[in-house]
């Protein structure tokens, strides 16, 4: 009996050990496709602080196809697509909590927009005519939603000034996920230990308590267990 429990016990502790090092993975690379969109930030920025109707205006539409093609003169079409894969990180999806998911979505959803817009502007398109930008206010209205009335006065450009907001709420999940996870395992791993090595009487409940215990502290603490 006690040889079946250990057996049950170890089990756990190997499954929630894949878990763990899947979910530190995971961050790992998310972090890396972060790092990927954060290219982009150069062309964000000139969105933060330009006034581009007034600019328009003032050049007209041959002028401001030049000044795009200036700013965003390293920026072609291959290599915005080749960035994308990059920055996606969507093979990971399933192994992070979900409020990392979607911060790392809504800065790419920002990068990628002032990204976008300069290559429209490139080829002489206009792009607040051709772009729907509902979903992103959306999401960044969500993730940040302290912000959410700066966003709604003032729409598009707002995203651009929080991208920095967006950037460092990932970094805290991040940090805070990984530390959870690094005592956790520990933790994990000597109440294994202790528990497959203990003296226990063949019906003891607290095995089943124990080993039940263990698995729920891998639960995803952002999913409610269904009522």
């Amino acid at each position: 009996m006690r040889d079946s429990q250990s057996h049950i016990l170890e089990k756990i502790r190997k499954e929630s050990d894949v878990l763990v090092d899947s979910r530190i993975e995971a961050v790992k690379a998310i972090w890396k496709a972060h790092c990927e969109a954060q290219q982009l930030a150069f062309y964000a920025n000139f969105l933060k602080v330009l006034k581009f109707e007034a600019i328009g205006k003032a050049i007209g539409e041959a002028g401001m196809k030049e000044f795009a093609g200036t700013i965003g003169a390293g920026l072609e079409n291959e290599k915005f697509v080749e960035l994308g894969r990059k920055a996606s990180g969507l093979e990971y999806r399933p192994f992070v909590p979900e409020r990392i998911w979607d911060l790392h979505t809504a800065y790419n959803m920002v990068m990628f927009s002032a990204a976008g817009t300069w290559l429209l502007w490139k080829i002489g398109m206009d792009p607040v005519k051709i772009t729907d930008t509902s979903k992103m206010i959306e999401l960044v209205s969500r993730v940040l939603p302290t912000y959410a009335a700066y966003i709604e006065k003032y729409k598009l450009t707002a995203l651009y000034h929080l991208a920095d907001e967006l950037d460092a709420n990932l970094v805290s999940e991040m940090r805070h996920l990984l530390t959870g996870e690094a005592t956790d395992i520990e933790a994990a791993r000597r109440a294994s230990k202790a528990m497959a090595t203990a003296q226990f009487a063949r019906s003891d409940p607290a095995i089943l308590k124990a080993a039940s215990d263990l698995a729920a502290r891998y639960a995803d603490p952002d999913t409610p267990q269904p009522q």
